[in-house]
């Protein structure tokens, strides 16, 4: 599978920053979006979204839930929702998943506290006397300082997933005269990270992917999201939501 093979290209550049960023809090994500559009992409915007995989249909419990979020995504975008193909003039592919969970090994280090040297001390005299004479004692008590003597390595193990979503959109028009499927834009969100519950992660990869849908970034766009992010909230309905034009041009300071 395409996406397993770019998991395991990529797995070892992008693990430190992974754990990274999943240590500094939990509720961070490291995603990637790239998309590419032809300039006929912006004149179509009243689409029908339709599953993408084989042996899903619109009757999929989770692909309905996943296509609410996208909606949503797309509505922002200002395109419009279609009530059937014979209206609409775009069709859009959503297509989404997870990998297996690959398993990787970590070393860090822990400190090893003993005793280091002597804080303070304390001297008590005595005098004894005699009917010769007399005589002089005395003891010291030390307080001993404790703190770091040393480190510790130790070897930890984790767990990774590669998760996607992929967003294509198709012209229905050109698909009616030829019978051909011509990609008007494709817009590709993934992330890499330890969660497997990809219910909880869709509405970060479609989030973190709005402001770039049917978009032509260029490069590949990297960046950190939280799941308290304006974009995610606005998806999950949480938020009063604002509506731009496909064509605007998305803020890449993250």
């Amino acid at each position: 599978m395409l996406y397993e093979n770019n998991f395991k290209i990529k797995i070892i550049p992008l693990l430190l920053s992974i754990v990274t960023v999943f240590l500094t809090s939990c509720t961070q994500y490291k995603v990637s979006v790239d998309s590419i559009s032809t300039p006929q992409a912006k004149q179509k915007t009243r689409y029908v979204l339709t599953p993408a995989h084989k042996g899903v249909n619109a009757d999929n419990l989770e692909y309905q839930e996943f296509a609410r979020y996208t909606d949503r995504a797309l509505a922002l975008r200002g395109f419009t929702k279609a009530a059937s193909v014979d209206e609409a003039n775009l069709a859009i592919l959503l297509e989404y998943g997870r990998s297996d969970p690959h398993f990787y090994e970590y070393t860090y280090s822990t400190p090893i506290y003993g005793r280091t040297g002597v804080e303070s001390s304390s001297t008590y005299g005595s005098v004894n006397t005699y009917a010769h004479g007399a005589s002089y004692s005395e003891s010291t008590t030390y307080k001993p300082s404790y703190g770091v003597v040393g480190s510790q390595i130790n070897v930890g193990t984790g767990v990774l997933y590669y998760r996607y979503c992929k967003l294509t959109g198709i012209d229905v028009e050109k698909y009616k005269l030829t019978g051909k499927m011509v990609e008007l834009w494709r817009t590709t969100v993934t992330s890499i990270g330890s969660s497997d519950d990809f219910r909880r992660v869709f509405p970060i990869l479609i989030g973190a992917s709005k402001d770039y849908i049917a978009m032509n970034t260029g490069k590949k766009w990297e960046f950190s999201i939280s799941e308290d992010d304006k974009n995610i909230l606005e998806i999950k309905g949480m938020q009063k939501k604002r509506r731009i034009s496909p064509t605007n041009k998305p803020n890449h300071k993250r």
